[in-house]
């Protein structure tokens, strides 16, 4: 049993060691994931502000977007040591989770801003693989008052 801890604590030393590698990798180049990101960062902003350009339903479609975390792990990505594009499941995670976040703020700031629409992709997170954002995803159905 001492064995098997050993082998697992090995194992994740590994794991982190091939992070830290990754990390060290140079960012990809990419003008289109930049103005995605851009784009990303002034939606969370208006959500946060609870502004009233966020009635806009293509806003509400990039919130959506951003809950998608098969589309967030194929637009962030880091580039290893040897060469290989691998998704950065990191950076994917917090986009997810500080979308989920900036719903539940501008549901509190704006309660008659109908988020209706959004409904359908926070219930996918939900119902995801990924424990942290299953969490932070019912936490957002709550203050929603989905469930």
């Amino acid at each position: 049993m001492h064995h098997h801890r050993l082998l697992v604590s090995l194992f994740l030393l590994f794991l982190a060691g091939c992070q830290k590698a990754a990390e060290l990798a140079a960012p990809p180049t990419s003008t289109g994931g930049v103005r995605l990101e851009i784009q990303y960062n002034a939606i969370r902003a208006l959500a946060h502000r609870g502004s009233d350009a966020m009635k806009d339903p293509d806003r509400l479609d990039v919130l959506a977007d951003m809950l998608d975390e098969g589309k967030q792990q194929r637009h962030f990505r880091l580039k290893l040591q040897d060469g290989r594009d691998v998704p950065d499941q990191g950076e994917a995670q917090t986009a997810v989770e500080s979308a989920l976040k900036a719903i539940a703020v501008l549901h509190r700031k704006r309660p008659d801003i109908d988020l209706t629409r959004l409904h359908p992709a926070i219930e996918k997170v939900a119902q995801g693989n990924n424990e942290v954002l299953k969490q932070e995803a019912k936490k957002t159905q709550v203050a929603l008052g989905i469930k």
